[in-house]
């Protein structure tokens, strides 16, 4: 992502980015589409077809995806596993295969479907620790679909943005038509297609989506169209296997740089995108990532990411949600080794921070809420919100309709002023089926605390059950045998009496025969959680209850599950009781891990000289003399000769030797 005001690399004005996405068209016809932060609606975002004529699997219609002819909301999130980058170095942010489940398991704690991923290759040796085989595994286990973004431009703060450096000694502009670059980068984009093509859904695979390149349009200076590079990058893809459908995440006002036809790129604030993020990049001399954690925090996401609700928003990535440490000199030089992103899951991967516990409930909400996936926002023009369905014109509220099932709303309600801090009170003012009603009906009213926005329902169904209307947010609903439990939050102080305690629910999906075990979607296959650290998975077998999960203090899980009789965590049963209404108490017991630590005083140390050069008997016999007098880079040489590194074959640190 590019620096923005030279802070953090953020993306925080709402209609900042004028960019939207629409899907690949068939076979040999590319079309822009969505991007590395995927978000829109297809109605106004897609091409007015339902497939891409190559496959069946996922499809789409003006609302949403469907994958396996079932509606799903794409709630996503970014992860760099790749080992390398296009080098005979290992590099990586997270470059430890057996590490990689760990982060998918948390991932889909959160309520994730979809990991959106970035590869690179590693001099075409995908063996051992470079093979991605682990990673698909791990993605499997943990039931998570995939996005692949193999580039070849990736960004990501990478150093080239993850091209080779030998390219600096192939002439001609790069990402373009260029023969030359089209001839360097061939074989890379048909191996790595080759790796990604059986990891398809259509293989049984987790790979739904497949973006070739990389904001094309963002800091490329070519000014020739660039619809010839895209469609033969989306040829050599379709010529290696891939038959998901393709997307793109250009800027679709550039039109000279995409082929075929363009619907939908939003030109008003009734047809807005934005770009935004799980956290920023820091680079030298910056106030520290903790601190940019604190800046895009929970309530950052409870803002930002609600009001893409109040969009219809379907299809959403957040990036990054974990990214791990520079390993390797894989940075380009504006940040440091740390790439922790202040995102949900920190570098050392915990999950200590409060927004993936606020992620955790927006993600969980619209996965147990179909009706949103056909909705439709009915006023997005600023001057139609502010006021509109309340009594306070210092809120503003989007009537975002379900207008397939005509019946629930979701009503979004933010400050009028976005970046307000102000405790603001107010009533909402809305018709549902059982007539006009102002909520809350009893005294009092409903409230914004500071940076603040909710998502407040009428006629809102769960299951077989319809709730009128609701004051506090929903978590999550599931259906246990002829129940039905539904869970609201609300923050402290407000007229709501479950407070943040939401924030210590998990959601486990049960294993599905359907699902064979990539994400569910149903309301009956998962049970609810109360309490402990982390909750990784959960079976039933026999009528045990199954939990795996990570603990940090001693406590008792309240658990709503069906057909459940005795429970196990990480192996071990756990004593259990009965509560008046139906739920599992289980003590589950903490232990202080006995940690040995290496006594570093006594060990062996070893030491070598960083700057032998420096040395009056330092012998440079063996440097490669700076004697060539031409280049391939574009600047102009000051010099009488050159001194680019690459003009000699080092690309340091991605070669074996330096110069």
């Amino acid at each position: 992502m590019k620096a923005l005001l030279g802070f953090f690399s953020l993306q925080l004005l709402l209609f900042l980015t004028p960019a939207a996405s629409v899907l690949a068209s068939p076979a040999r016809n590319y079309n822009a589409a969505t991007a590395r932060c995927l978000f829109g609606k297809p109605e106004n975002l897609l091409s007015k077809r339902e497939d891409d004529g190559l496959q069946k699997f996922v499809t789409w219609d003006n609302h949403s995806l469907f994958v396996h002819r079932k509606r799903v909301m794409i709630w996503s999130g970014e992860v760099h596993p790749w080992s390398s980058m296009l080098t005979v170095l290992l590099n990586g942010r997270l470059p430890v295969a057996h590490l990689w489940l760990d982060i998918f398991e948390k991932i889909k704690a959160l309520g994730f479907n979809c990991g959106l991923v970035e590869y690179k290759k590693d001099d075409f040796n995908f063996d051992g620790i470079r093979s991605y085989t682990p990673f698909f595994e791990a993605t499997r286990k943990a039931g998570i679909y995939l996005i692949a973004r193999p580039g070849p431009d990736i960004s990501a703060e990478t150093s080239g943005g993850g091209f080779p450096g030998w390219g600096t000694r192939v002439p001609g502009a790069w990402r373009s038509k260029n023969a030359t670059y089209l001839e360097a980068m061939r074989e890379y984009v048909q191996k790595i297609g080759e790796i990604i093509a059986p990891e398809q859904i259509t293989n049984g695979g987790p790979v739904i989506l497949l973006q070739p390149e990389n904001e094309l349009s963002v800091g490329n200076p070519i000014p020739w169209p660039q619809s010839k590079y895209m469609q033969v990058l989306q040829d050599w893809y379709r010529d290696a296997g891939i038959v998901v459908p393709t997307i793109s995440n250009d800027d679709l006002i550039v039109r000279i740089r995409i082929p075929g036809p363009i619907t939908g790129f939003p030109q008003t604030f009734g047809k807005p995108t934005l770009a935004t993020q799980g956290g920023g990049f820091d680079p030298w001399g910056g106030p520290g990532y903790e601190e940019c954690s604190f800046l895009l925090n929970h309530e950052f996401e409870r803002v930002l990411y609600k009001n893409q609700i109040a969009f219809s928003t379907t299809i959403f990535n957040i990036y990054m949600t974990y990214g791990g440490t520079n390993w390797g000199g894989v940075a380009y030089p504006g940040v440091y080794s740390s790439y922790d992103y202040g995102r949900p899951i920190a570098e050392t991967r915990r999950i200590h921070r409060e927004k993936y516990s606020e992620l955790k409930l927006e993600a969980n909400f619209l996965k147990v809420s179909p009706a949103y996936l056909t909705t439709v926002p009915q006023n997005l023009i600023p001057f139609s919100t502010a006021g509109a369905f309340t009594n306070n014109p210092n809120i503003a509220v989007t009537e975002t309709r379900d207008v397939v099932g005509n019946k629930t709303v979701f009503w979004v309600a933010r400050h009028t002023a976005y970046n307000s801090l102000e405790k603001t009170n107010y009533k909402l003012i809305v018709a549902t089926n059982a007539g006009n009603l102002t909520i809350p009906r009893l005294e009092g009213t409903l409230t914004l605390d500071g940076r603040d926005s909710k998502v407040h329902v009428t006629d809102y169904e769960f299951g077989d059950k319809t709730i009128l209307y609701s004051s506090g947010e929903i978590f999550t609903w599931k259906k246990m045998g002829s129940r039905h439990v539904l869970i609201l939050y609300g923050g402290a102080g407000e007229r709501h009496e479950t407070a943040n305690i939401a924030y210590r629910f998990w959601v486990p999906d049960l294993p599905s025969d359907k699902a064979k075990p990539l994400p569910t979607f149903s309301t009956e296959e998962s049970v609810i959680v109360k309490g402990t650290y982390l909750i990784r998975s959960a079976t039933v077998q026999g009528g045990i209850l199954k939990l795996r999960g990570d603990v940090n203090t001693t406590e008792t899980l309240e658990i709503i599950a069906n057909k459940v009789d005795k429970v196990e965590f990480n192996g071990k049963s756990l004593r259990t009781e009965r509560t008046p209404y139906g739920t599992i108490l289980a003590k589950l017991e903490y232990s202080e891990p006995k940690l040995q630590i290496p006594d570093l005083k006594h060990a062996s140390w070893k030491v070598a000289d960083s700057l032998p050069e420096i040395s009056d008997k330092y012998d440079d016999s063996k440097w490669t003399k700076a004697d060539d007098t031409n280049t391939a880079n574009p600047r102009t040489l000051t010099t009488p000769t050159s001194l680019y590194a690459s003009d000699y074959g080092a690309s340091f640190p991605y070669s074996q030797t330096p110069p």
